[in-house]
């Protein structure tokens, strides 16, 4: 576990750890949260030196965990979705369908966004009941460099991640299908670009003004790419 105390210039290790880290998260405490490949989730509560075991090691691949407006913790993991309500110490499931769970955001009315492979699904009642979002299928559409594509829905796509702004724009990364933006709260969608078959792994947002999309290759090189806010389609 590495830290930055100056932007990202310079790097210093604070600890090693025996374990596959696949995502880490912090809460308004500063409470650092890992979640790794097999070992399930820790903590620590002095900036990542010491981390303290927080369950579901039963779970393989806790790949994204975040906090709601309350700092209830919501982490994808596995085939499920997962909540703990007193800061990680327990863990309740929250919903499962077979499917891999690759990706969750929460956005400021605290409804819950989740990506899986393969679909999307949202919950406005704190992950009580969840409906499927997404795209319809055979959506055809030409890009502005005159490319074609024939859009698979969003059934038919793995969400790798999901960003969401302080306004509500809702972005999400479809492995192999593109960058998507819904503006009326997952209800409809509008392709963004990056649809030439990119391995998208992770989306990130800057002042919201700025949306990056990291690739790990595919048709296109591997890198990050970013699309300013301004040049995002003017809604019809």
């Amino acid at each position: 576990m590495y830290i930055s105390k100056d932007n990202g210039v310079t790097w210093i290790r604070q600890s090693s750890v025996d374990f596959l880290p696949k995502t880490v998260s912090i809460n308004a405490s500063d409470d650092v949260f890992l979640g790794t490949d097999t070992e399930g989730i820790f903590r620590s509560n002095d900036d990542g030196k010491t981390w303290e075991y927080k369950g579901l090691s039963e779970i393989f691949a806790i790949r994204d965990i975040i906090f709601n407006s309350k700092d209830e913790l919501f982490a994808a993991a596995g085939r499920f979705v997962f909540q703990s309500q007193d800061n990680g110490d327990t863990w309740k499931e929250l919903y499962s369908d077979g499917k891999p769970t690759l990706s969750i955001a929460v956005n400021d009315q605290d409804h819950l966004f989740a990506g899986r492979a393969y679909g999307a699904i949202r919950s406005t009642d704190n992950g009580l009941s969840w409906t499927e979002i997404g795209m319809e299928d055979s959506l055809s559409y030409t890009t502005t460099d005159g490319k074609f594509y024939k859009q698979l829905g969003f059934d038919r796509m793995s969400i790798s991640d999901i960003a969401i702004n302080s306004t509500g724009l809702i972005f999400v990364a479809a492995t192999g299908g593109g960058v998507f933006l819904s503006r009326d709260n997952g209800d409809t969608w509008t392709h963004i670009g990056m649809a030439d078959g990119s391995f998208l792994k992770t989306l990130a947002i800057h002042s919201n003004d700025r949306i990056f999309a990291g690739s790990e290759g595919g048709l296109r090189n591997g890198g990050i790419y970013y699309l300013d806010f301004i040049n995002l389609p003017v809604p019809k």
